[in-house]
């Protein structure tokens, strides 16, 4: 009977949701709008499919086209609404980017599933550390280091950990803005995560000590004061770590798309925060029509302004850690460059992935960096979904694996040059955790 009703749910969310959403918002149904319908049915078929398996790296790409690439970008159509540009989106090039799409969408999933093949038998392998009490010691170091650095780079003020934007005469943001310390911020940041879940998944016992642990986290990535991309990459493997259910791709794909309506809505009055006074439990519709949602409008911008740099932008991604005092002309990120080009009057905008192929090559980089991300999912599922299936993750590498599955929508979204920095440097961190910890041989 349990059986059925996760059936159930795995076919029906997808479908009340797109359903839902038509009824609601009155989208238009014009060729436009068809174009965008067939991308949304494109993903939420594949939600469908994924709904009883365990969750993985393409379940977040079929959430992120079906809410990022169909359905807010269809009511901003509808709607005729529009962020940075100073004109409309003309039909015709909204027509081209969705057949654009959804040929990406078509090369994703057959280079996906060529790839991954047969169910690989993911076994895991237990390993456990003789001193287990030194070793989380160590841990509970790391994570306190990691804390007090972040301390330091916030003027030693809890306050401005735990509200992001505070408008009440403190500094807004008093993080350094250097690519390299944001890097270091955002290692900072994620030390704690790393030792969390490498005490859960490798040490047995000491409960307490993995509560403190929990505890450094929370309060070195708390919700309300960072931004929402940091939320997804540090309580996303914590949950799918931590609760077995989590791990079914419908249960996943339910709760990320209600944190999406109902959640982040909510951390986003804390943006600019001046009290609770103005604190609100109930979701603004008019949330989904600000710039969080603007990924699709930057792509369809570079395209008509033919922005294509002939992988100079992928360039700049790559040696991110160049520091610009010895490479004066180091692209900047792609939104950003974007919006220069343009005369934006705001330039922190984003570029999703896809969006960076055609800046980078053209149409043929548009396809390519399809067929690489498909590639990329396909041999990470392989390797690691089938331990989710287990009730207990004790596999560290799979536990990075959870960690990536949190980063990939930040990277979807873009700009490339942030994404990949801050995912690298934190596979760097979650590397060097486990190397400190082996190296002592306890």
């Amino acid at each position: 009977m349990v059986k059925y009703v996760h059936a159930f749910c795995a076919l029906s969310g997808p479908a009340l949701l797109l359903v839902g959403f038509i009824a609601y918002f009155k989208v238009s149904l014009d060729a436009v709008g068809i174009s965008f319908l067939v991308i949304a049915i494109q993903s939420a078929c594949a939600l469908m499919v994924i709904g009883m398996r365990c969750t993985n790296l393409l379940t977040v790409y079929s959430i992120f086209t079906l809410v990022f690439f169909s359905l807010i970008p269809w009511l901003h159509y509808s709607e005729g609404h529009h962020m940075w540009r100073y004109s409309a989106i003309p039909s015709d090039l909204h027509i081209f980017a969705n057949i654009l799409i959804i040929i990406s969408n078509i090369l994703i999933v057959i280079t996906y599933t060529v790839v991954k093949g047969k169910k690989a038998v993911s076994k895991q392998t237990l390993r456990t550390h003789r001193n287990r009490g030194k070793a989380m010691v160590v841990l509970l170091l790391m994570s306190v280091g990691s804390f007090l650095g972040l301390l330091y780079l916030n003027e030693f003020s809890l306050r401005l950990l735990l509200f992001r934007g505070l408008v009440d005469g403190l500094a807004h943001g008093s993080q350094p803005q250097s690519p390299i310390m944001l890097v270091l911020g955002m290692s900072f940041r994620l030390a704690p995560l790393f030792c969390f879940l490498f005490s859960v998944v490798r040490i047995s016992g000491y409960n307490y000590l993995k509560v403190l642990l929990l505890i450094i986290l929370l309060f070195s990535v708390f919700p309300t004061g960072v931004a929402r991309f940091l939320t997804a990459f540090v309580y996303i493997p914590v949950l799918l770590v931590l609760l077995p259910s989590f791990r079914r791709a419908w249960v996943f794909s339910g709760v990320l798309v209600s944190a999406i309506v109902f959640v982040f809505p909510f951390l986003e009055q804390f943006r600019y925060f001046s009290g609770w006074d103005r604190v609100t439990l109930s979701p603004n519709p008019d949330f989904f029509r600000q710039a969080h949602f603007d990924a699709y409008e930057n792509m369809l911008s570079a395209i008509e302004a033919e922005f294509v740099t002939y992988g100079y932008q992928l360039l700049g991604a790559l040696l991110f850690f160049v520091p610009r005092a010895f490479w004066q002309e180091k692209p900047v990120g792609s939104g950003y460059q974007l919006a220069e080009n343009l005369g934006y009057r705001f330039n922190n905008i984003s570029m999703p992935f896809l969006g960076e192929g055609y800046v980078n090559f053209g149409i043929i980089g548009f396809m390519l960096f399809s067929i690489s991300a498909g590639f990329s999912m396909a041999r990470l599922d392989k390797t690691f979904s089938g331990i989710l299936s287990a009730k207990r993750v004790y596999s560290y590498e799979a536990a990075i694996y959870l960690y990536l599955i949190g980063a990939l929508f930040f990277f979807l979204r873009g700009d490339l040059l942030s994404s990949f920095s801050f995912t690298l440097a934190g596979l760097a961190v979650a590397f060097l955790v486990a190397r400190t910890i082996d190296a002592l041989r306890f």
